[in-house]
């Protein structure tokens, strides 16, 4: 999935949607109960725990403006998914993956949704359809938990202690436990039992930063996006080579990973593809090379599945490396978000959209919106923020997966909005919201 905007006028757009719908309704009659097939990527912000229905259009309004006056659902909230107060911007309290998303509790446990085909739960969660989107907490976590960080198929976290502990697939050694072994219980990430500050997970590997800033990184390594100067898999951590000085956050992507600097500098490794990391090229880099252009002093940075997206301390927004109609946006001419309310605080990015958090809790998202991620009720894609249906204030802290998002509420709840073919939007359906 890449940036590109949904234009109503193009007729192909309307015939492979409907062919790609009709094919997934297929499927999904023949593995669901009727009562499932009701899918569809209109609705918005779904609770994890449970929500009254908002009303789906029964036709397509017109392009999303900036706010809705909608007002926000009620919702029964349990001590389950509770969290405390906002931490900085990097420890992230709530992550999705592909099929799954995770939750930081304010007793610092650990609850999970969604698909559970590779233990990336951390429970015994069957796989039939009615348990779908059931939270499960994570079995068997020795400690306190302060991060979560979800890749497409497996998640880890990070203790009070500074220690790593991840589950789920391990096929490319994703958990860091010397093994290739999936497990449904956290296993300890070899040689990282304290001293870590931050965690970030891409499609099949995992980085961690040390409170010193070295970046450490384990698991699949087909495009260099380990960093070690090779391209063979992992299954125990390895130091990132020739970054310069103190590095003050990691974040994964797909199949690439970069690195903030003390300095405001983005440095990058992996696979390059769409002029990612600002060469002109789509090169595999396996160790780190600079990321130039315009995209300099920076205080936030998120990956997503093919984009990159950075706060600068001028308080811009700029994204690049996505296709779009006219090209791939580079760093030497990213493009820059307007109509975001400010100040923002994070940033998150999924498959091909990025959604904000500003400082009056309230979230705005902008790009691919085929699952409904922009959370307006529409599947327009939008380069203009949006702000999902009454979210425009609330929010402490945002995550995202590779085509839905999830935020969690100063009132103690969730809601969830976008692909939920495997229950990760946690209301018990595999309906789209």
């Amino acid at each position: 999935m890449s940036l590109i905007p949904m234009k109503k006028s193009s007729a192909l757009h309307v015939l492979v949607c409907c062919l790609m719908l009709t094919l997934l309704g297929m499927f999904i009659a023949a593995c669901a109960p009727r009562s499932a097939l009701t899918a569809t990527p209109s609705s918005v912000a779904t609770s994890v725990i449970s929500l009254p229905a908002i009303a789906t259009p029964s036709t397509r309004p017109p392009e999303p403006s900036l706010s809705h006056p909608s007002q926000p659902p009620t919702a029964t909230f349990t001590a389950t998914i509770t969290s405390s107060p906002a931490k900085p911007f990097y420890l992230a309290r709530i992550s999705g993956g592909s099929l799954h998303t995770c939750l930081v509790t304010e007793a610092g446990g650990l609850t999970c949704w969604g698909a559970n085909n590779f233990g990336q739960l951390g429970s015994d969660a069957k796989l039939e359809i009615e348990t779908f989107g059931k939270p499960y907490e994570v079995i068997g976590f020795p400690d306190s938990a302060t991060v979560i960080a979800a890749g497409a198929y497996h998640t880890c976290a990070l203790t009070q202690a500074g220690g790593v502990l991840c589950w789920g697939q391990n096929q490319f050694g994703q958990l860091g436990d010397g093994a290739l072994t999936d497990s449904n219980r956290p296993v300890d990430v070899s040689g990282l039992s304290g001293g870590v500050a931050q965690i970030s997970a891409g499609y099949a590997h995992t980085c961690a930063m040390t409170v010193e800033g070295v970046v450490k990184c384990w698991g699949q390594n087909q495009s260099g996006q380990l960093g070690d100067g090779t391209t063979s898999d992992r299954s125990t951590p390895v130091d990132v080579q020739g970054l310069p000085g103190r590095i003050i956050q990691v974040a994964a992507g797909w199949e690439y990973t970069c690195a903030l600097t003390e300095l405001g500098d983005v440095w990058c490794w992996g696979d390059g593809t769409n002029d990612r990391f600002g060469d002109g090229s789509s090169e595999i880099y396996t160790a780190p090379v600079e990321v130039g252009g315009k995209v300099q002093d920076v205080v936030r940075l998120t990956a997503g599945q093919y984009h990159l997206c950075a706060l600068t301390a001028s308080e811009d927004v700029l994204c690049w490396g996505g296709l779009t109609s006219e090209g791939p946006y580079s760093p030497e001419k990213p493009m820059s978000i307007e109509g975001l309310i400010g100040p923002v605080l994070d940033l998150v990015a999924g498959g091909g959209h990025t959604c904000a958090l500003n400082g009056k809790g309230g979230v705005q998202c902008w790009g691919d919106n085929y699952f409904g991620q922009l959370g307006d009720g529409t599947d327009f894609g939008s380069w203009k923020p949006i702000t999902p249906l009454g979210l425009s204030s609330g929010v402490m802290a945002i995550g995202s997966g590779g085509g839905h998002v999830c935020a969690l509420l100063e009132n103690g709840g969730v809601q969830c909005w976008g692909d939920n073919s495997g229950g990760q939007l946690g209301d018990g359906t595999i309906t789209w919201k």
